[in-house]
Parts: structure tokens; sequence; C-alpha cells
């Protein structure tokens, strides 16, 4: 997408618009974000040099925004064209009826994705930049401060990732009881500080109750309902 495709100085324009009003909902710590077409179209809040060593457009991936293109404007990357994902931010899609099935599976494929590249530092990686679809999956967004290196990174992005998905597992599996939330709080952040993934967590916990109870935990209400059988037990 070349520059000629959209008015910069509408965008521009529109940027400053929202500053005045405090409008936030499209910005972020680095930027403001326009939708256009099937694109996003995100003006940073300063400029930068072009640095070939650091240039995120070679790299290609269905489920991590990497930009298409950049913005110049005097020389300077004033912002970048980026994915537009059908989706919603994970903490608010996450509900009752979800899928956890189908949830493992997303957080699979990112994993997956992740670890294709591992000479990319992928910072600010947190529930807010986590996009999911019931239908599509999972995406990770707003790689403007991710940088190209020459180390893997990938066990440190991982854990990023993981990380991030605990917000994912207490909406899964909390229930209305304080008591046994911080029973299984504290399993969660034992699994994350001995190493283990949250992932297998996520099969360990309905393994054992397809075991124990014969029942086949489809959606966080399951969850929840099984969660009070095994405090009982």
């Amino acid at each position: 997408m070349k520059n000629e495709e959209f008015s910069l100085k509408e965008l521009q324009k529109e940027k400053k618009s929202r500053e005045k009003d405090r409008d936030y909902s499209l910005s972020g710590k680095t930027g403001s974000c326009f939708i256009r077409g099937d694109k996003i179209i995100k003006l940073y809040d300063y400029s930068k040099k072009y640095d070939t060593n650091n240039d995120l457009t070679k790299y290609k991936s269905e489920r991590i925004s990497f930009p298409v293109d950049y913005l110049y404007q005097k020389g300077k990357i004033i912002g970048e064209v980026l994915p537009y994902f059908k989706a919603e931010d994970l903490e608010k899609k996450v509900n009752s009826r979800s899928n956890i099935n189908f949830l493992i599976n997303a957080c699979q494929e990112v994993e997956k994705e992740i670890s294709r590249f591992p000479n990319i530092l992928m910072r600010d990686i947190w529930g807010g930049n986590i996009l999911y679809s019931s239908k599509k999956g999972m995406y990770i967004i707003d790689t403007t401060d991710w940088e190209v290196g020459r180390e893997n990174y990938s066990p440190y992005n991982l854990r990023l990732f993981e990380n991030s998905l605990l917000v994912l597992i207490e909406n899964l599996i909390l229930t209305s009881d304080r008591q046994t939330n911080n029973e299984i709080l504290k399993i969660l952040y034992e699994y994350i500080s001995d190493g283990e993934s949250l992932l297998e967590l996520y099969k360990d916990f309905k393994k054992m109750i397809s075991l124990k109870y014969n029942y086949d935990i489809k959606n966080v209400a399951d969850a929840k309902k099984y969660i009070k059988i095994i405090k009982r037990s």
C-alpha cells in the first residue's frame, strides 16, 4: 500500500482531532490507528530513520501483525501499514460459552508462529495486544517496538505469551468462591514458576476431569462447574 492510496494529511488531521478530544479508543503508547479496508494505518507519535536491519516488513505471518509497509515523510518513517484482523480483545471475548478445545488450538497456533521467528525480540505481548475470534482464532498485534537481533529469543517470547494467558486461564476456571479462587491461582502461578506450559495445564485439567468424572469439558461454564466438584472430592 502506497501513501497515495489514502490521504496522509487527512489522517494526521484526524489524529490531532482525537488528541484534542482525548479519544484514545484506537490509540496506544506509540501512536494512533485508523482502519482503512483490510488494513490498519498507524501513525506514530514520533518519527524515526529507516533501519534495514530492523525492517519488520520482511516477515510474514497469518497470526502476527507485522507491518506490510512503512509511511514516510521528509525521509523519515512516521507510521506503518498493518493487516487488519477482524477479532476482539482476548480478555473481552472469552466468556462462559467459549469452547475450550478451540481456545487451546488457537493458543498452540500462535505459539508455533512465535517460534518461527526466534531472532525477533517480541516486546509488549500482553492481554490487550492479543485478539481472539471464536471462528478464526488468535492474533498478536502491535509489533512496533519489536527488534530484530541475532540471538534466539524464543524462550523469552513464549514466556511473555504464556504469562499473558494468565488472564485467560483465570476467566476460564475461576468460580464465585474466593477461597477456591485463591487455591486455583496459587496452582497457576506455581505452574509458571516451575516453567510448565499453561497450555499443558489446560490439557491436564481437561484430562483429569475426563478420567475421574467421565465428563468432557467443552466450555468455560463446564470448567467452573467441575472445579467445585474437585474441591468437594
